[in-house]
């Protein structure tokens, strides 16, 4: 694998903290949260969508990919349902995996959130931290 190709995956792999974070803040008790007058608010969004900048910065979303045609394939559903799948996934199946992920919020809001509180985004990190040593 070239150096280029593992600084992005190096890149990918720090935003899993971030992730972590968000994920804990979504799933905490109210008392936990941000109190913004009336309402409680949880720091959402903010680390979904710097996520979803860098994976755009960096090259991670595929503009030619058929994502929604593949999203209906075993394949889709291995990698972001299996654990074992998704530990043998190389860059390319990130590539699609992320594609599919953060395009899809674009035609359905929450699916990237979706996508952080079931641990996906983080297990793509962890892989991308394991495919950049």
């Amino acid at each position: 694998m070239d150096k280029r190709a593992q600084n992005r995956l190096r890149r990918l792999a720090l935003e899993r903290d971030r992730l972590i974070w968000e994920r804990e803040a979504l799933s905490a008790p109210q008392h936990a949260l941000a109190r913004c007058g009336d309402l409680y608010r949880v720091p959402h969004g903010s680390s979904c969508l710097s996520f979803q900048k860098r994976c755009q910065a960096d090259g991670w979303i595929d503009p030619d990919f058929d994502w929604m045609t593949w999203m209906q394939s075993e394949e889709y559903a291995a990698l972001s349902r299996d654990l074992e799948a998704l530990e043998t996934a190389g860059p390319g199946e990130l590539i699609r995996l992320l594609t599919a992920t953060i395009r899809q919020e674009k035609y359905t809001y929450g699916a990237l959130e979706a996508a952080l509180r079931s641990g996906l985004l983080q297990r793509i990190t962890e892989r991308a931290a394991t495919l950049a040593c």
